[in-house]
């Protein structure tokens, strides 16, 4: 693990301190990079081996004498290294606060009785008690918010993508400043009392302010998530059947609200009227409901529909696209995901095709795509926000002297 470690530094360009380090050993889906800790799956991964294998050992004669004497202080290596591994499996189990879990591990005497998945299940269990360790030990309601964010929904699928596809390739700037705001590492960029360009504040060492700071930086981060939404869109139904239009406005009276995706069937059917938006959950604006995981876009999403829906004529559907900086998707926009993935599949076994499988294709490839553009619009906006204030701060010096 020190050399994982001291690869992690290698990238990063500084130091891995001990809390971004952990955050780093958990699975990418509970808000890690994926660099596991081995040491601490042993005995899950054991256990689970032998729950596996228990039936066929116990149907092997020389197997016999071991299986009785299990669990009865017998010394037996074999023996001993699975009651260490089932005593060390079992406490994190009766600690669980988890509803019905404490019912999944089983007793020593019973391993050939344990679910089929028993492996997946012991190691992710280990998995989830490190996530609420690292997330018991934050340092503030900040960490809280983003360690939560960036074990949301496809939060993490921008380290999962494939590399030989040059749209989902970051520079080593932009990675390295993505994986910081991930960890919660000072990005590097921020000179000691440096304050924005744009407001006058302060900046903080990660650089998260200029995320929640209006800029032309962040326009340009909606407009191009905007842009990748609209081509997943044109992927997922065809451009023959709907049309998508990037710019739609809905009126009432006098007024009027600009919309950023518009889905029209062509054929008098429903209209689809898609609003973007990106929130910072560690912004004070959102800070308190982030302390729930998808506090903030759900925050977002009623602040977009208090704001649209009685724009929406009838016959149409309003969606609210949110997501949090760090990478977790809204509520609705899982919804409306899940529905294009039903669509995808359902028009795929029609074709007499196996529709799980393109929807599970075309998943694989749309939400890393949408995962490293959210970050490379982040990363950009830190590194150009960032160069920004030092030239302020030159000038400002240079007129002082």
């Amino acid at each position: 693990m020190d050399r994982m470690r001291e690869g992690l530094e290698g990238v990063q360009g500084q130091r891995v301190g001990e809390r971004a380090w952990r955050q780093a050993q958990l699975k990418v889906s509970h808000g890690g990079t994926g660099l596991l800790a081995q040491n601490a799956l042993v005995a899950a991964a054991y256990l689970g081996c032998m729950c596996m294998c228990m039936r066929v050992m116990k149907q092997r004669a020389h197997m016999q004498g071991f299986t009785q004497g299990v669990g009865t202080g017998g010394q037996l290596p074999m023996q001993l290294a699975l009651e260490g591994a089932h005593e060390c499996l079992a406490s994190l189990y009766r600690d669980s606060e988890e509803p019905g879990e404490r019912e999944v591990i089983v007793e020593l005497t019973d391993l050939d009785t344990a679910h089929k998945h028993a492996q997946k299940e012991f190691t992710s269990k280990v998995s989830r008690s490190q996530r609420l360790e690292v997330l018991r030990e934050a340092e503030d309601e900040q960490a809280v918010a983003r360690l939560l964010s960036a074990s949301g929904y496809a939060a993490g699928m921008w380290l999962q993508g494939n590399l030989t596809d040059r749209s989902m390739r970051m520079s080593g700037q932009v990675f390295m400043v993505a994986m910081k705001l991930r960890l919660g590492m000072a990005c590097g960029l921020v000179c000691p009392h440096q304050s924005c360009a744009v407001c006058g504040e302060m900046v903080d060492a990660q650089g998260w302010h200029h995320l929640t700071c209006s800029g032309a930086q962040l326009i340009a981060r909606h407009d191009r998530f905007v842009a990748q939404l609209a081509s997943m869109m044109r992927a997922a139904v065809g451009r023959g059947k709907v049309h998508v239009e990037m710019v739609g406005t809905l009126e009432e009276g006098a007024g009027s609200k600009r919309m950023d995706i518009v889905v029209d069937s062509g054929d008098g059917g429903e209209m689809t009227q898609i609003d973007a938006a990106v929130c910072t959950p560690m912004a004070s604006s959102y800070l308190q409901a982030a302390q729930e995981a998808g506090g903030a876009a759900a925050l977002r999403q009623s602040s977009k529909h208090s704001k649209y829906d009685r724009y929406v004529p009838e016959g149409s559907t309003f969606i609210a696209a949110v997501v949090e900086a760090v990478g977790a998707w809204g509520s609705e926009m899982q919804e409306w995901w899940q529905a294009v993935l039903g669509t995808l599949a359902a028009e795929a076994q029609e074709a007499g095709e196996m529709g799980d499988s393109a929807a599970s294709q075309f998943a694989n490839s749309w939400l890393p795509r949408l995962a490293v553009g959210l970050q490379r619009g982040n990363a950009l906006a830190i590194i150009h926000r960032c160069r920004r204030d030092r030239v302020a701060m030159g000038k400002s010096s240079g007129e002082r002297s």
